[in-house]
């Protein structure tokens, strides 16, 4: 009797740990996919990542408007908590000031603060890939980017056409032949509308007009 209770009991213990091995062969199977261009990107983040919300926000492969306001109020609140305002956007990038508290925030203290609050919030992880995914969508090469600045400069009649990318990228080393090729599109003051279109070939081509 007692060997028909062990064996049924070692059955038992079986039974058990074989569901328990399905039960994980179906989380893993529910584990986060990662699909596009940044998929290596997005899985290495999601993998290496100590911060849930961030884990959270690149499990499918996307950051939505809603997932980043999320995160950059988790910065704000910290940087605030330093006595420091902060705010982000794509096009005028990051600002940091003091706030009523601390109008005239040291330096040091600023580094400071943004050490300790990138590394609370996940900042690293997140930000770099965020403004690759937006500035540059479908992962493009760094020659196909140049020649979409070139195109841009050609198509606003900064450039003559005809120029290849190594040449534009031999101009960009030459500081006195790219300042007399595009200076007068340099000076915002004299020139802002050239100046605006100019700057958006140059530090935007994906997106520029």
């Amino acid at each position: 009797m007692m060997r028909r209770e062990m064996t049924a009991l070692m059955v038992a213990m079986a039974l058990l740990m074989g569901c328990a091995g399905c039960g994980g062969s179906a989380a893993s199977g529910e584990a986060a996919t990662f699909t596009g261009p940044y998929a290596a990107d997005f899985q290495n983040v999601y993998e290496s990542t100590e911060h849930a919300l961030i884990r959270d926000i690149v499990k499918d492969s996307t950051i939505t408007d809603a997932e980043f306001e999320e995160f950059k109020k988790q910065y704000e609140d910290c940087m605030s908590s330093h006595g420091l305002t902060w705010s982000y956007d794509v096009e005028s990038g990051e600002q940091i000031a003091g706030n009523a508290d601390n109008p005239n925030p040291e330096k040091s203290d600023v580094d400071a603060a943004s050490e300790q609050c990138q590394t609370q919030t996940g900042y690293m992880d997140i930000m770099p890939l965020y403004q690759s995914v937006n500035k540059n969508p479908d992962k493009l090469s760094d020659d196909a980017l140049t020649q979409l600045t070139i195109d841009c400069l050609v198509r606003h009649e900064y450039l003559e056409p005809g120029m290849t990318v190594p040449e534009y990228r031999n101009l960009l080393q030459d500081h006195d032949a790219y300042t007399e090729r595009f200076g007068q599109y340099l000076d915002w003051e004299q020139n802002p509308e050239d100046y605006r279109y100019f700057y958006d070939c140059e530090a935007d081509p994906v997106h520029a007009e």
